[in-house]
């Protein structure tokens, strides 16, 4: 039986064999009798400035507050349909893009339904009414990586 992966599907695992990496690497270290109290700190400061940052530009977007949404994320930030196709780059054309929906969609509000935090990484469940007039409910998967302190990568999953 032949077995056939996609690049969603390669991604996917990629994102899986990194994660098991990091924890694998957390248990190695304490394996090596290093203090469990340093190692935790650690893991809950990057944890943390990636959920709120995650929460900074989610209470920009809810507000249509285009400066606090965008302060959230890197001059540089790069923003893909998942899993890397790339839409665009760089916070000029996010101020561009964001702007025109925050005046296009003056109810526009995201329902975060689940939000999971793993090292530098956020992924978002979404539930986002309100986008450009509409009166449907669009459901998303927005997943945020982040370098230096800033958003510096999202991934959109394809809508089907």
């Amino acid at each position: 039986m032949k077995i056939s992966y996609n690049s969603f599907t390669s991604k996917i695992i990629i994102l899986f064999i990194l994660a098991f990496i990091g924890f694998q690497s957390l248990v190695n270290a304490q394996s090596l009798d290093l203090d469990e109290e340093i190692l935790s700190k650690e893991l809950n400061a990057v944890e943390h400035t990636a959920d709120s940052l995650a929460s900074l530009q989610l209470e920009g977007y809810n507000t249509g507050n285009i400066e606090l949404f965008l302060s959230a994320f890197s001059d540089e930030v790069e923003v893909y349909t998942f899993p890397e196709e790339l839409q665009y780059k760089g916070i000029d054309l996010m101020r561009k893009r964001y702007a025109k929906l925050f005046d296009e969609s003056p109810d526009l509000f995201c329902h975060l339904v689940n939000r999971i935090v793993f090292n530098n990484f956020v992924f978002d469940q979404e539930l986002v009414t309100g986008f450009r007039g509409r009166d449907d409910v669009v459901k998303a998967l927005a997943i945020y990586e982040i370098e230096d302190g800033k958003i510096s990568k999202v991934y959109f999953m394809p809508r089907n």
